[in-house]
């Protein structure tokens, strides 16, 4: 197995189908496996998953153990060589995939890598930001966060081409 999507659940059943569609219908070129830990959902529609995705290896939780540790468990029971961790709102626009794989088998050196996140009109999202601290608060209170994300965006985009 070339890789593992690993995604945990709780109480979001309709976005989680909607992220495994996502990437049934993207990824097309890597043999991978998805495996879908839920921590104890108390509405019960995940229970449907085997229904409707036999292929996925679900991972039913007695009991609520975090984010952290459901991931843990997931990867304790993956067969990919390469593990890609998912949150359930997330939808697979494009087939980064395969160049990821392409990347980490050339480059020795590489340990971990992140896709640019982007909304479903592929304007770019940030997945990270600043501290709340008083620098934040300042952007903040003169509605300058968007421009100092944008500064974020273009020096990331700079690091990636270079």
């Amino acid at each position: 197995m070339t890789l593992s999507i690993i995604i945990v659940n709780y109480n979001v059943y309709d976005l989680l189908k909607n992220c495994i569609q996502s990437i049934y219908s993207i990824i097309k070129d890597v043999d991978y496996e998805i495996i879908v830990v839920d921590n104890n959902s108390p509405e019960r529609d995940i229970e449907n998953i085997q229904l409707d995705f036999p292929l996925v290896k679900y991972i039913e939780l007695n009991e609520n153990l975090g984010f952290a540790k459901a991931n843990n468990i997931a990867f304790h029971n993956s067969t990919g060589q390469y593990l890609l961790f998912l949150n359930p709102d997330t939808l697979v626009l494009d087939n980064f995939v395969y160049e990821f794989i392409k990347l980490l088998e050339k480059e020795n050196n590489i340990s971990a890598c992140a896709p640019m996140l982007v909304y479903q009109d592929h304007s770019f999202q940030s997945s990270t930001g600043p501290q709340m601290d008083l620098f934040y608060e300042l952007l903040e209170s003169f509605n300058l966060t968007g421009i100092y994300r944008n500064y974020k965006k273009k020096k990331y985009l700079k690091n990636r081409s270079s």
